[in-house]
């Protein structure tokens, strides 16, 4: 028997889709921070299948596979599975999805939820609490502050690597963060 199967969703988990969908085969954004060091470990453990909304269609699949060449070394990339269909996985990381326990969340709950890459909340929605994808009230002046002391922080960062010609990668997530920070409301 083979090893388990880890089924990692692309946009919001692998790619960071900081620019939003821009078609099927269009994959601007670097990845998420940490996406190669996750795959080295988690390749020794699972076959780690690739699946998307772009699975659907062969475009789509190989723009998944040029992106992950592009951000990924190869041997890495050489071990990954671009499935047209879902398979049955031992477990799944989505940035859209909510583990059922048994009992039937609150549908209101349900409407409220958000993946960790959402830039803008619609009108009327408080963002979410950082990690739980729901609104908490009161918790928005906090954050707001946190997210501007990390902003300073990230552009002290970039300043003092901007020089470093082997840092491009790190300069190119941590602005892919200071993007996100600056569309927070």
């Amino acid at each position: 028997m083979g090893l388990p199967i880890l089924v990692l969703d692309f946009d919001g988990v692998c790619h960071s889709y900081t620019s939003g969908w821009q078609g099927v085969d269009v994959i601007p954004d670097p990845p998420v921070h940490g996406l190669e060091a996750f795959l080295e470990a988690a390749l020794s453990s699972f076959e780690v299948s690739i699946h998307s909304s772009r699975s659907a269609e062969n475009i789509g699949r190989a723009a998944m596979q040029a992106w992950f060449a592009r951000w990924v070394s190869p041997s890495l990339c050489a071990q990954l599975r671009f499935p047209v269909a879902k398979p049955p996985a031992m477990v799944t990381l989505d940035d859209r999805a909510m583990t059922f326990t048994g009992t039937w969340p609150d549908v209101e709950r349900l409407r409220q939820f958000q993946p960790w890459t959402r830039h803008t909340p619609p009108p009327n929605e408080q963002p979410s609490a950082a990690g739980t994808g729901f609104a908490e009230p009161g918790r928005a002046d906090a954050r707001a502050q946190l997210c501007a002391q990390i902003l300073e922080g990230l552009e002290e960062q970039i300043r003092q690597l901007a020089h470093e010609p082997d840092m491009q990668s790190e300069l190119e997530a941590i602005w892919v963060l200071v993007e996100r920070l600056r569309r927070l409301p």
